[in-house]
């Protein structure tokens, strides 16, 4: 749960209920984390050789919350994945996942672009080998945001192959899916080879966890050809129909991949469109790095009116950053009222209203909750709290309205009138308890208005207000 803060008006009842003090309200710049989105590292095993330290996390340096693992895979080009080599990629999807990072997932046969000096012979051996990983991937399909890729083509990205035709991508999707279950998003690389797929295969057509991924991305007009723009009369046309097609499949299936290029299809307005049609979760850390450097020189946008005044983001590489994937914020939250019970109920009850936003560039996933609590000022235990699920889809703009009452017995009231309380609150992930955090900040003195040092809220929970001691 993340740091926020919130103007909310606090009614007193018959001047039993313990004064309050509204923080204020503020959405600061930062990225505000949490699993499943953002930046990735990019790391490489060998299925074929002894995995040394660079492969695993103590070593690679990869500090961000999200990892593309790449399952190199060529040296098995003329038989199948022998035990050793599979259990490398069980070790290596075990120490990452072990790690709490979650993974974007890609085998692939080349990672030096000579895909048909790499790829199998025989189709055969790419379909056992497409079912091998994939029963791999399938028992840490909880950790595995998507699966990317076929196998075949430079770096894996389905081209430069022999095995383009839709038949054939056919029989490889439908071995990895087998492989994989029905969990885990499997991702192809442009619009095209999702219709190829639907086109040639029952399984594919049936299937809501089909996506895709662009390393292309604002490259060209075409994103380096993942479309065809036609003639110059329907180029317009063709790219609005493209930049639809991932848009709408990112509302299921999580979308991304690399941005690069420095030409005009990357200047700030160009890519604020782009980022905001296609909804992109997850991109690249490392490249494209002049793309990353362009941005880092260009101004952030203003996001609104309400907005001015406040901290600004540093540049275009940190909002792009902060915005991948979900980003939520808290709003609009009020006391509705604060109360002491009466002789049969001594504690205190508050009602609360709040509403969460999702101000990313993509949606949320995953079934979410709210916890609204009262913590003690001085030690940050708890005294009550309540959990609400979030009733929204999570896409991008959705917003969810929670309502609760958190009750406080009589020896917690009595704690929180005597030595100050806050009440805070923050998001999680429902299946898991993974921290959701908020992208709002403290923006009054809390220690201030309670009369002494504040504790720092547990993994970074969302400050309401502030219930003064008498």
């Amino acid at each position: 749960m993340s740091a926020a803060s919130f103007a909310l008006p606090w009614r007193r009842s018959r001047g039993r209920a313990p004064r309050a003090v509204a923080c204020e309200q503020a959405e600061l710049p930062f990225d505000a984390g949490g699993p499943g989105r953002g930046w990735y590292d990019l790391v490489t095993v060998d299925a074929g050789r002894p995995l040394g330290p660079e492969c695993l996390p103590a070593a690679t340096g990869a500090r961000r919350e999200l990892v593309l693992l790449r399952v190199d895979i060529g040296g098995y080009r003329g038989a199948d994945i022998d035990a050793e080599g599979l259990a490398r990629i069980e070790r290596a999807l075990r120490c990452w996942e072990a790690a709490g990072r979650m993974l974007v997932v890609r085998a692939t046969y080349d990672v030096g672009g000579e895909a048909l000096l790499r790829e199998p012979d025989a189709l055969e051996q790419v379909v056992r080998h497409a079912r091998q990983v994939g029963e791999v991937v399938s028992g840490h399909a909880r950790s595995v945001l998507c699966y990317q890729g076929l196998l075949v083509g430079n770096w894996g990205e389905m081209h430069g192959t022999r095995y383009c035709g839709a038949r054939r991508m056919a029989s490889i999707y439908e071995a990895l899916r087998a492989g994989v279950g029905r969990e885990v998003p499997i991702c192809v690389r442009t619009p095209r080879h999702v219709r190829l797929l639907r086109g040639a295969s029952e399984r594919a057509r049936e299937d809501c966890a089909l996506g895709v991924f662009d390393d292309a991305m604002m490259g060209s007009e075409s994103d380096l050809g993942s479309f065809d723009p036609g003639g110059a009369q329907d180029a317009d046309a063709a790219r609005a129909e493209f930049l639809s097609f991932l848009g709408d499949g990112a509302l299921r299936v999580p979308f991304g991949g690399e941005a690069v290029g420095t030409g005009p299809w990357s200047d700030v307005p160009e890519a604020l469109g782009y980022l905001r049609a296609t909804r992109p979760t997850y991109l690249n850390a490392a490249h494209d790095p002049a793309t990353m450097e362009k941005w880092r020189r260009a101004a952030a946008p203003v996001a609104d009116e309400r907005r001015r005044g406040r901290p600004a983001f540093a540049n275009m590489l940190e909002y792009v950053g902060a915005h991948l994937g979900y980003r939520l914020l808290a709003s609009d939250a009020r006391v509705i009222d604060c109360r002491r019970g009466g002789a049969g109920a001594p504690g205190l009850a508050v009602d609360v209203s709040l509403t969460v936003e999702n101000r990313g560039f993509a949606p949320l996933y995953w079934p979410a909750s709210m916890a609204v609590s009262v913590v003690d000022a001085r030690d940050g235990k708890k005294l009550g709290g309540v959990r609400e699920e979030l009733p929204w889809d999570g896409a991008p703009g959705a917003r969810a309205q929670v309502r609760t009452r958190v009750c406080l017995d009589a020896g917690s009231a009595a704690g929180a009138c005597a030595h100050g309380a806050l009440v805070v609150a923050g998001c999680a992930r429902e299946a898991d308890g993974a921290s959701l955090p908020l992208a709002n900040g403290v923006a009054c003195d809390l220690a201030r208005l309670v009369g002494g040092p504040v504790v720092p809220l547990a993994g970074g929970d969302a400050a309401l207000a502030a219930i003064l001691p008498r």
